[in-house]
């Protein structure tokens, strides 16, 4: 299905991200990844997006992600959203992916620019910003299309208003669906929500939830993007650095309550970022009961 036919007015849709594992030349970690998945399916997720890092040049990268799709979809009814990451890929080998991920019935793809390769002017790339790549799947595909969101702004760009723009940018170039990086101040999300629907251009949002389960990693997450932690969840994490279980409980407890204030203010939907890890989703979900 198409994302764009799957958000329900007055009805907060889940949706969830996993990635590629990695070494898995035996398949065993796609195999559990499946396992997690199917246990994921009683919350009747909308879709599920898979991440594609910036892979550049190198080809072989996207016949794995096309085997994950493709083993993902023989063994679950998944509607499912692969990410591409344009910045270094040539147009030549985005139009050779498009048609192998086609022929896997694929109907939807995050459109995204990814990491500059570091040390590199990106000046004659074909493409450079993830406008680019939304303008060519409007022109010359069939695919329903998603973009990035930065509801603080993203780390690289210091005028938010700006940054607004260039996602009002993709929007009007086809953009339908935003999903926003992790955030954990409602207030921000809520704020970026109203001025994307201020815009009338029919685009709907999803808020990236991210279950905190361990201290040094969620730092180095936050190290990379423009994200605010509340005050007292900061003094909470603080608190139980030394230990993970409290963390996780921690992490849990705020999602919890996080995911309640957005479904009561009516967001259109909430996308979480699993890890390949369902256990955290699935203690936050049972109590949410959606």
């Amino acid at each position: 299905m198409r994302i764009s036919d799957l958000y329900v007015k007055d009805k907060t849709i889940l949706s969830f991200e996993v990635y590629p594992p990695k070494d898995d030349d035996n398949f065993e970690k796609l195999n559990l990844l499946i396992e997690i998945l199917s246990s994921l399916k009683s919350y009747n997720p909308a879709f599920v997006s898979m991440t594609f890092g910036a892979f550049g040049k190198h080809f072989d990268t996207f016949e794995t992600h096309y085997n994950m799709i493709s083993k993902i979809k023989s063994h679950l009814d998944y509607t499912l959203m692969p990410h591409f990451t344009c910045v270094g890929t040539s147009l030549s080998d985005v139009k050779k992916y498009f048609e192998k991920i086609k022929s896997l019935g694929v109907e939807n793809i995050l459109a995204l620019r990814g990491d500059i390769p570091e040390g590199e002017d990106i000046s004659n790339y074909e493409f450079q910003h993830a406008i680019d790549l939304v303008k060519l799947i409007k022109a010359e595909e069939n695919f329903d299309i998603a973009v990035a969101g930065y509801p603080e702004g993203h780390i690289e760009c210091d005028d938010y208003s700006l940054d607004m723009k260039y996602l009002k940018d993709k929007i009007q170039a086809g953009a339908d669906v935003v999903i926003t990086q992790m955030a954990f101040d409602n207030s921000y999300l809520l704020k970026f929500r109203d001025e994307v629907a201020s815009w009338n251009l029919n685009a709907k949002v999803s808020a990236g939830i991210m279950p905190i389960k361990n201290y040094k990693q969620i730092f180095k997450m936050l190290s990379m993007a423009r994200v605010t932690l509340p005050k007292k969840l900061q003094n909470d994490l603080d608190k139980f650095k030394d230990n993970n279980d409290d963390i996780r409980k921690v992490g849990i407890e705020f999602a919890i309550n996080q995911c309640e204030e957005l479904v009561a203010n009516g967001f259109d939907g909430l996308h979480f970022y699993t890890l390949n890890n369902n256990s955290p989703v699935n203690q936050i979900l049972d109590e949410l009961k959606i």
